[in-house]
């Protein structure tokens, strides 16, 4: 006669599923756009250098370690509590913020070095 309604916590799992995919979504972008920094170099070939070089392997490897963690997580989504699981996604979500702000920062140095060469002494 009544319909099996969903408890709070089976409502916070599929919620935390959402999340989860979302990071994918998102480390997916992210490994896109740093799969080959060649494009990019070639662009800003009068301004790239050995920081760029640094920054540009620095974001490569927290791309990676977000694709890693997000690996641990899904493992652990299903039988972790409901606060661990949301301290694990919540900690995912920072690193793939972090490594978003570090090419975006990335991209306006080289953008801003380009103009002002450009725009000559």
């Amino acid at each position: 006669m009544f319909g099996r309604k969903r408890s709070g916590d089976d409502g916070l799992r599929a919620n935390h599923q959402e999340f989860y995919r979302n990071c994918l979504i998102q480390i997916a972008d992210l490994e896109s756009r740093t799969a080959d920094w060649s494009g990019l170099k070639g662009e800003f070939a009068a301004v790239w250098s050995e920081s760029e070089d640094a920054a540009s392997n620095e974001i490569t490897q927290k791309v990676a370690l977000a694709r890693r963690f997000a690996i641990d997580v899904e493992s652990s989504l299903a039988t972790a509590s409901i606060e661990t699981a949301a301290k694990g996604l919540n900690l995912l979500q920072e690193i793939v913020d972090n490594a978003e702000h570090q090419l975006q920062g990335l991209l306006v140095g080289l953008v801003t070095a380009q103009s002002l060469r450009s725009a000559g002494p």
